[in-house]
């Protein structure tokens, strides 16, 4: 649940999977600027999974975007 999410990366802030993990629940519901902003700081905390990134299907509302696609850059080595 998103409650039980946010608990969790409340309890451990600068767990990369963690944030990963808030990011996807806060894409599926719709909570399109939340979801990216987890998503970006699971990556400044050394989330690097890209491939998986791209074609989870909890992120799926975020492919279109062009933040996503910068943020999956920084996962594959870009600019952090």
């Amino acid at each position: 649940s998103h409650a039980a999410m946010v608990r969790a990366v409340a309890l451990a802030p600068e767990d990369a999977g963690k944030q990963y993990g808030l990011a996807c629940t806060r894409a599926r519901l719709g909570q399109t600027e939340e979801a990216l902003a987890a998503l970006s700081r699971s990556v400044d905390l050394g989330y690097t999974d890209a491939d998986w990134a791209a074609r989870d299907a909890d992120l799926r509302s975020l492919r279109s975007l062009p933040e996503f696609e910068a943020i999956l850059a920084r996962m594959r080595g870009g600019a952090r």
